[in-house]
């Protein structure tokens, strides 16, 4: 299951480790709060106690991958940096 250091990742990772094994995964892309929300997410984990919960494993997002550019995070994405009244310096692959 992919999971952040977010609520509904937290939510969705608890129910799931309840009655499934679950297998954390966290991409990596190089973001500066990325070490904060990997020791948050497994400090949730080892509370939670599940018998099924493993740790982490951390992925690095692929250099040269490009985000899609027309899903719902990309738009939140865009939005963002449009609002802040930022050049977006995104990747997009369309």
């Amino acid at each position: 299951m992919l999971a952040s250091g977010g609520l509904d990742s937290a939510v969705l990772l608890g129910t799931l480790a309840r009655r499934h094994a679950v297998r954390p995964l966290y991409v990596r892309c190089g973001l500066a709060w990325e070490r904060a929300e990997q020791r948050l997410l497994a400090r949730f984990l080892a509370a939670l106690r599940a018998r099924h919960g493993r740790r982490v494993a951390p992925l690095a997002r692929p250099r040269g991958l490009r985000h899609c550019g027309r899903c719902t995070k990309c738009a939140e994405r865009q939005h963002a940096f449009a609002a802040a009244g930022v050049p977006d310096p995104t990747r997009y692959a369309r």
